[in-house]
């Protein structure tokens, strides 16, 4: 078993083979794996700490323009990728029924800022905003569960 660190921070979508510190160092994760503007003061002491015990650090997360169009479009979007943009998202996103669409749905549908329609008051059908809203949030998990196992 070998022990890795992955961060949603990084995004991994120019190289599935050179996603880790290891390969292009801090400097190249933060500029090509678009850090966010709080990688500072939330998770640079978390790489220091993965440095310090030899831990590879992992860009993890699906590309932001995918996961972006899978919000709008849902996971068809999926199939009209090209192949060397695919492997941005995990192989396999399974954004079937379960606990965890359960508790995202509730919590859509009752926000329209999250895909609900308040004038839908008894209605517990996810809108189509809320069902791609779901696969995509789908597709970054799977993305870093996959990164993560891949790694």
């Amino acid at each position: 078993f070998k022990q890795k660190t992955a961060y949603e921070i990084y995004q991994c979508d120019w190289s599935s083979d050179v996603c880790s510190s290891d390969l292009i160092g801090e400097a190249g994760l933060i500029t090509k794996g678009r850090a966010w503007s709080n990688y500072d003061t939330s998770y640079r002491p978390l790489v220091e700490f993965a440095k310090e015990h030899h831990l590879p650090v992992i860009a993890a997360n699906a590309a932001e323009k995918a996961v972006r169009c899978i919000g709008l479009e849902g996971l068809a979007f999926l199939e009209r990728m090209k192949p060397e943009q695919r492997t941005w998202v995990a192989t396999s996103v399974d954004a079937g029924s379960g606990r965890y669409r359960d508790k995202f749905m509730g919590f859509a549908m009752g926000d329209a800022g999250h895909g609900g329609d308040p004038d839908k008051k008894g209605d517990k059908t996810p809108s189509d905003a809320a069902r791609r809203a779901f696969e995509a949030q789908v597709a970054r998990d799977d993305t870093m569960a996959e990164s993560i196992f891949k790694f």
